[in-house]
């Protein structure tokens, strides 16, 4: 659950004054039921425990947007099936939304079995996409506007006087 405040966490304890949240990162925190009362609460446990796991990503205008679709969809598919917490029976779905300043960008959705398996669903996806893309010659783009692949981060090369 998240309370409007901005804790996080798994109720792992009720008691006549308090509730106890579990963070992810194991912390506890202490919740006076009088606040969790008044409070806004988002339950990711109800109606359902699955999550939609949306990942925004961005590529070249050069790009072919019908081979980008293919590729990152068959890496969605491959992560859903690999991932722990994932739904690998779910298709994953790609829309293109936005001509930005550097970039045409999307969002691949897909779906993980709860609130926390999510980042480990995300980070699969991500690894493999990268790969793919690199592999197949897709090409990023960064905040400055130029493609990631098309930035040299080897030094200069310097001439030395000693």
């Amino acid at each position: 659950m998240k309370l409007a405040t901005g804790e996080e966490g798994t109720v792992i304890d009720i008691t006549w004054r308090s509730t106890k949240l579990r963070e992810g990162l194991n912390n506890l925190i202490i919740v006076p039921n009088a606040k969790l009362a008044s409070a806004t609460v988002t339950n990711y446990d109800e109606p359902e425990r699955e999550v939609v796991v949306p990942v925004r990503l961005g590529v070249s205008y050069e790009s072919d947007l019908a081979t980008v679709e293919r590729i990152t969809l068959d890496v969605a598919r491959e992560a859903l099936a690999a991932a722990p917490g994932s739904l690998p029976g779910f298709v994953p779905v790609l829309r293109y939304h936005t001509f930005g300043d550097a970039s045409i960008d999307f969002t691949v959705v897909l779906k993980a079995q709860s609130i926390g398996s999510q980042d480990t669903v995300k980070h699969e996806f991500i690894k493999r996409v990268h790969a793919r893309y690199q592999a197949e010659g897709v090409r990023f783009r960064s905040e400055t506007g130029i493609a990631l692949h098309d930035v040299d981060l080897r030094p200069a090369s310097r001439s030395r006087n000693f």
